[in-house]
């Protein structure tokens, strides 16, 4: 497999409604936050990490494939393609081929070639 092309897609998220994004915090001090958001390591600004994105992207397209009840909202697998026919089969690899799938899937993943996407963070925007 050969990189033919780079495309970049820019875009302003606004949020209509509340976001959290939780920054894990493993251990809970007496009088402290339970629900910590993540936050840059510099500026202590929010942010939306590339990953959270990268997951809601992915999930939408499994949705709209109508391939999300056969995984009972899991992300989806190379073995869930085994299952899949006809377009529930071509939706199914086409989102295996963007977003990658898991290092387990080792061989039939080798298949399909790597992740063909990736999601920067996205910054706070006061304007």
């Amino acid at each position: 497999m050969k990189l033919m092309e780079i495309k970049e897609i820019r875009g302003r998220i606004i949020l209509r409604s509340g976001l959290h994004i939780g920054a894990g915090d493993m251990e809970m001090k007496i009088g402290g936050v339970d629900n910590t958001v993540v936050k840059h390591p510099h500026t202590q600004e929010p942010y939306i990490p590339g990953s959270s994105l990268k997951g809601k992207v992915r999930s939408l397209l499994e949705m709209r494939s109508g391939l999300m009840p056969m995984t009972e909202g899991k992300p989806l697998r190379i073995r869930d393609l085994r299952s899949c026919t006809g377009v529930e089969k071509d939706h199914c690899e086409k989102i295996l081929k963007i977003f990658g799938a898991s290092g387990a899937d080792t061989e039939e993943a080798a298949s399909l070639g790597p992740s063909r996407v990736s999601f920067a963070d996205c910054p706070l925007n006061r304007a």
